[in-house]
C-alpha cells in the first residue's frame, strides 16, 4: 500500500489536474490558496486521496472539501 502523501502535494496535483497553477489563482483571489491549504491540512481523508489521485482525480471530486472553491476558482481563471 502506498505511503500517504502530505496534503501540500495532494493539493498541488489536484490543481495541477483542474489546469490550475498557484500563481493563476492568486490572480483571481489573493486569499483562496490560504483557504485551500487550510481546509486540506485538516482533511481526514488523505490517504484517499493518496490513493485516487493518480488515476485522474475524478473521484476526488465526490468528498473533497476544496473541490467546490477549486471548481469555482477554476472558472474564474478561465474568464480572465
Amino acid at each position: 500500500m502506498a505511503e500517504t502523501m502530505g496534503y501540500e502535494p495532494l493539493l498541488l496535483e489536484r490543481m495541477r489536474l483542474l489546469g490550475l497553477s498557484p500563481v493563476a489563482v492568486d490572480g483571481v483571489d489573493r486569499n483562496a490558496m490560504a483557504h485551500l491549504h487550510g481546509t486540506c491540512s485538516s482533511c481526514t481523508l488523505k490517504a484517499r486521496c493518496t490513493r485516487d489521485l493518480p488515476s485522474g482525480g475524478e473521484a476526488v471530486a465526490a468528498y473533497c472539501p476544496n473541490d467546490e472553491r477549486l471548481e469555482n476558482l477554476r472558472r474564474r481563471t478561465r474568464q480572465t
